[in-house]
C-alpha cells in the first residue's frame, strides 16, 4: 500500500529520492575531504588553506578564497607561502607541539636569507601591505606554497562550506527522505494490523462453529486442572520467617574507610591531599565524616559509602557545570549546613571533576593553592571483629524485635491458617466441577453415567433415557 495511486508517479519519486541521495552521500564526501585537507597533514597528498585577512588582495586573494598548498624544498621571491607565524619559536628546530596554537599566514615572500644555523630562511609581506612583516620565516616553519584555485571550484567549495550550503544540500533532503520512509511506514505497519484483523475475524468464525460439548470439556478440564496446581502451589509456599534482626552494626567513618578497598582508598588520599593543598585548611576526622576547615570557617566534608565517596563542598550548586552532575542537598539537614554541593565519586574520572570542583573551592573563598609532597592517607586494613574490639564498629540491639516478636508471630500464624483455608476451599470447588466434566464425558460415550455418595458407596449407573421421579432424580444429583 502506497501513498500515491499511481504507480507511476511513486517510481519517479522514487528515482528523484535516490539522486538526492546519492548527491547527499558525494556533498558529503567532498565536505568531509575538504575539511580533513585543511588540516596540518592533509588528507592523501592533498591540503587546502583559506584566506582569512583582506592582507593579499593586491594579488587577489580575498577574504574566503580557497588555496591549495603545495609543499617544495625551496621558495623564491615571489612566491606565495602559507606558515607558522610563530616568532617566539623561530630560533629553535620546528615542534608540531609548540606551534599547533599559532595562526597560519599567506604571504608573498620579498627576499630570501640564511640563518646562524644554516637554515634557509624568508621575509614575508602582505601584498596590501606597506611594510614587509619584520622577521624572517625559517624552512621548516613553511607549510607549502599557495595556489589559488579556480574561480568555480572556489565557489564551491566556499558554498559547500557555509551555512546556507549544508542547510541546502544535506538537511533539507535527508529531511525530506526521512519524512517520506517514515510515512511509508505508517502506512506499511496499519495495512498489516488491518490484514490482521481480518484474518482474527475469520478464526473467529472458525472458533463459534465449534461445538459446545467441547467447550464445555475442555473449560471443565482447564478449570481442574488449574485448580489443583493452584492448591498445590499453596501447599508448598515456604512457612513464615521473621525477617528482623535482633542485633545490628553501626560502623563509624574511621571503619567504613578501613574496611574499604584499595581502589576508594587511594581515591580519598588524592582528594584529601587537593583539600589540603588549600592555604591553611586542616582536617578532623569524627564519627560521622572527615571535615575541613580554615579556622572556623567549614569548606568541606568527606565521607565513605561503600564504593562512593561522598564529598560535600561549600560552593553554591549553580554555579558548577553540568558535568559534574551536583546534588544540592541544602534541605536535607543540618548536617549539609555549609556545604550544599554534594559530589559523589566512584571512578578516576570523578577523581579528577573533584579536584576541579576543588580549585572552583579555593576561587570561591579565595585561597591559594600551596604545592605539597602528596602523602598516602589509606589506613591499612584490619579485620572486622578488631574494629568491633577498638569501638570503630558499635553493636546495637534491636528493642523493636522482642516488643513485637510475639503480635507478629500471631499475626503470620492468622495469615498462614487463612491461606490454608482458601487452598483447602478452592480445591474442593475445583474437585466438584472435575466430576461434572467427568460425568458429561460419560454421558458423551456410554449414553449413561454413574454417581456415588459423598462417602463413596452405593454406586449407581443410571441409563440417559431411565424414567424416573423429578424430584428422585433432584435427590441424587444433590447428593453427587
Amino acid at each position: 500500500m502506497s501513498i500515491f495511486k499511481s504507480a507511476k508517479i511513486e517510481k519517479s519519486l522514487g528515482v528523484v529520492l535516490d539522486v538526492l541521495f546519492a548527491l547527499v552521500l558525494l556533498f558529503s564526501l567532498f565536505m568531509t575531504v575538504s575539511t580533513l585537507a585543511q588540516r596540518e597533514n592533509g588528507v592523501a597528498g592533498l591540503r587546502f588553506g583559506v584566506i582569512r585577512s583582506k592582507s593579499m588582495e593586491a594579488s587577489e586573494l580575498y577574504v574566503g578564497d580557497v588555496v591549495f598548498v603545495n609543499r617544495d624544498d625551496q621558495y623564491d621571491v615571489g612566491d606565495v607561502i602559507v606558515f607558522y607565524r610563530a616568532v617566539a619559536q623561530y630560533k629553535n628546530d620546528f615542534s608540531a607541539e609548540l606551534v599547533k596554537d599559532c595562526p597560519v599566514w599567506v604571504h608573498e615572500v620579498v627576499a630570501v636569507s640564511t640563518d646562524a644555523e644554516g637554515r634557509r630562511t624568508y621575509l614575508t609581506k602582505g601584498t596590501s601591505n606597506v611594510f614587509d612583516d619584520g622577521y624572517y620565516v625559517p624552512q621548516d616553519f613553511v607549510l607549502g606554497k599557495a595556489t589559488p584555485l579556480p574561480a568555480f571550484l572556489n565557489k564551491t567549495v566556499g558554498f559547500v562550506g557555509s551555512k546556507a550550503g549544508i542547510i541546502s544540500l544535506i538537511i533539507c533532503p535527508c529531511a525530506a527522505m526521512t519524512i517520506y520512509l517514515v510515512w511509508e511506514l505508517v502506512i506499511l505497519f496499519t495495512a498489516r494490523d488491518a490484514a490482521a484483523e481480518t484474518q482474527g475475524g475469520g478464526n473467529t468464525a472458525k472458533r463459534t462453529a465449534t461445538t459446545v460439548d467441547d467447550a464445555l470439556s475442555s473449560a471443565a478440564i482447564a478449570f481442574d486442572d488449574a485448580t489443583d496446581k493452584k492448591a498445590e502451589t499453596a501447599a508448598q509456599k515456604p512457612p513464615f520467617f521473621l525477617t528482623d534482626k535482633q542485633e545490628y552494626f553501626v560502623k563509624t567513618f574511621g571503619a567504613r574507610l578501613i574496611l574499604a578497598d584499595d581502589d576508594v582508598k587511594r581515591r580519598y588520599s588524592a582528594i584529601k591531599n587537593a583539600l589540603l593543598s588549600l592555604s591553611g585548611v586542616k582536617a578532623r576526622i569524627s564519627k560521622r565524616c572527615e571535615t575541613f576547615r580554615k579556622g572556623r570557617k567549614l569548606l568541606a566534608k568527606l565521607n565513605v559509602r561503600g564504593r562512593k565517596i561522598l564529598l560535600c563542598l561549600a560552593i553554591e550548586p549553580q554555579t558548577t557545570e553540568a558535568k559534574y552532575f551536583i546534588c544540592d542537598v541544602s534541605e536535607r539537614g543540618k548536617f549539609y549546613r555549609g556545604v550544599p554541593s554534594l559530589f559523589r565519586v566512584n571512578s578516576e574520572r570523578g577523581v579528577k571533576f573533584a579536584s576541579e570542583l576543588i580549585k572552583l573551592l579555593a576561587q570561591t573563598h579565595s585561597l591559594t593553592i600551596i604545592e605539597k609532597v602528596p602523602q598516602d592517607f589509606a589506613p591499612p586494613s584490619r579485620s572486622f571483629e578488631q574494629l568491633l574490639a577498638d569501638g570503630l564498629i558499635r553493636r546495637v540491639e534491636n528493642k523493636a524485635f522482642s516488643t513485637n516478636k510475639k503480635s507478629r508471630t500471631a499475626e503470620g500464624d492468622a495469615k498462614k491458617a487463612a491461606e490454608s483455608e482458601n487452598a483447602l476451599r478452592s480445591l474442593n470447588n475445583g474437585r466438584k466441577i472435575g466430576r461434572v466434566a467427568k460425568a458429561y464425558r460419560q454421558i458423551k460415550t456410554t449414553g449413561a453415567f454413574s454417581f456415588s455418595s459423598a462417602n463413596g458407596k452405593n454406586t449407581q449407573n443410571v441409563p440417559l433415557d431411565s424414567k424416573e421421579d423429578e424430584g428422585e432424580k433432584n435427590r441424587r444429583l444433590t447428593a453427587g
